[in-house]
């Protein structure tokens, strides 16, 4: 179950981000679903597991840092992991030197991918930023099977099944809905089409 949570809040988390980027017209009852539906996986996500609340910490201030965060939605959010961080210090937490040690090796992995890629692609898409998230996500795949018998495995599974939720949806939106959305914007607008045409 933790798995599948963790799979639909990075795949909801995308979709809701892909909508509001790409200015994706949607009524104003089904934008709240999906924004509620995104807040709720992602509170109990960060409940099941005190250390992606606390990844999610990092990866907020790192997102301050690269200028990320522009709007009101985003920012409202930026509370949640701060709470359930405190709500779990009643929860177990590992002391273990190894288990700290990976999950320390990992943020900084991640946070190396993630302000590389935005550094490098710049652009909202592109085929070689879709083949670097295509290459991301199967490495990530790798990943969490190569790592079964780490102490801190659960916490790997659980990050790495978000970001390929995250990953298959921004992949599925813009190869797949953004595209059709494009053909059928040009379908409607012969003087468009007349133009690319010519």
């Amino acid at each position: 179950m933790e798995g599948i949570i963790a799979f639909s809040a990075g795949a909801v988390h995308k979709v809701y981000d892909d909508i509001h980027d790409n200015q994706i017209e949607l009524s104003s009852f089904h934008m709240e679903l999906v924004k509620v539906l995104m807040v709720t996986l992602i509170t109990i996500l960060f409940l099941k597991s005190q250390s992606i609340s606390i990844l999610f910490l990092v990866i907020i201030g790192i997102c301050l840092y690269l200028g990320n965060i522009d709007s009101d939605f985003w920012k409202a959010c930026m509370p949640i992991p701060i709470i359930t961080t405190v709500v779990n210090l009643d929860s177990p937490f590992s002391t273990s030197f190894t288990d700290i040690f990976q999950k320390i090796i990992l943020f900084l992995l991640f946070s190396g991918v993630f302000i590389g890629e935005h550094k490098i692609f710049t652009e909202e898409t592109s085929v070689r930023k879709t083949i670097f998230r295509s290459s991301l996500a199967v490495i990530v795949s790798i990943l969490i099977y190569l790592t079964r018998g780490f102490v801190s495995y659960p916490f790997i599974k659980m990050f790495g099944l978000f970001v390929i939720g995250y990953i298959i949806a921004n992949l599925t939106f813009h190869n797949v809905i953004k595209p059709s959305k494009a053909l059928d914007t040009e379908k409607s607008n012969p003087d468009l089409q007349s133009h690319i045409e010519s």
